[in-house]
């Protein structure tokens, strides 16, 4: 049987994760392929690099981490592009986290070059004969390189594999499929069914940092009111409310240790 160009070149073990998966997403029909969640994974830019060790718990910079996310586009969303108009697309993109008003932002709809459809099946470089002759291939635009981002396709092609398991065999809390056509067409190729699990208790905690050259203005705004700022302040530890007035009433017990803005008990 004449395989579709280039399926039939690849067979390395992520290339048989994402073809294992396309297999049976395609056994849900066209109109039902939506999985019904966003995919989120964050990949490491290098492990090696500096970090700080607070008790059990290692700090990195946030430059140091790579966030990929993946969302199921309908057919028909992409109508100047028939190979994408015609089917679901896996829209998968990077992003590095920003800080907006003191809080982590990650903007996955800002224009950039690492996106892709996963849809298309990922390879580097691809021998296809044309007009008689052979000639050599390069993996571009919408479809994701795997020989200059392999790391990236391992990262994609496991995130897209867990949201076809999430689609099969999550129940919500009702204990309902989530996805009832995919738990009867999918289901029974993985194991029980799981409960939906809340956000907060996979997704990591950010600690917001700051250096000591900054204690002079932090201790300024969480000891000076202002109807713009918050009365109260979240402990990333215990995760209690501290109502600013306390700080206001004790300014002595603010103060620098070891090049860091700290409060004394």
């Amino acid at each position: 049987m004449k395989t579709k160009f280039p399926f039939g070149q690849f067979n390395s073990p992520t290339h048989k994760i994402w073809k294992q998966d396309r297999l049976r997403r395609h056994r849900v029909p066209l109109s039902e392929a939506w999985r019904g969640c966003v995919g989120l994974a964050m990949l490491w830019r290098n492990v090696d690099a500096d970090f700080e060790c607070h008790g059990d718990q290692l700090f990195y910079k946030n430059d140091n981490l790579v966030w990929a996310c993946m969302r199921d586009v309908p057919a028909g969303h992409f109508p100047s592009m028939f190979s994408m108009n015609r089917r679901a697309v896996l829209y998968s993109s990077l992003a590095t986290a920003s800080l907006r008003h003191g809080l982590p932002h990650i903007d996955f709809s800002a224009p950039t070059r690492f996106s892709w459809d996963l849809g298309f099946m990922p390879y580097g470089q691809a021998i296809r004969g044309k007009n008689g002759h052979t000639v050599a291939q390069l993996a571009a635009g919408d479809t994701l390189n795997s020989d200059d981002f392999p790391r990236e396709f391992a990262l994609l092609a496991r995130l897209t594999a867990d949201m076809t398991r999430f689609a099969a065999i999550e129940m919500d809390g009702n204990h309902r499929p989530v996805r009832a056509i995919w738990s009867r067409m999918v289901g029974k190729y993985f194991s029980t069914a799981m409960q939906i699990r809340a956000a907060q208790e996979s997704f990591p905690t950010p600690y917001l940092g700051f250096t000591s050259s900054e204690a002079a203005q932090l201790y300024w705004l969480a000891t000076n009111y202002s109807p713009t700022l918050p009365t109260a302040y979240r402990c990333p530890s215990c995760l209690s409310l501290v109502q600013m007035v306390r700080l206001r009433a004790c300014p002595s017990s603010v103060s620098q240790a070891n090049g860091r803005f700290l409060a004394r008990p």
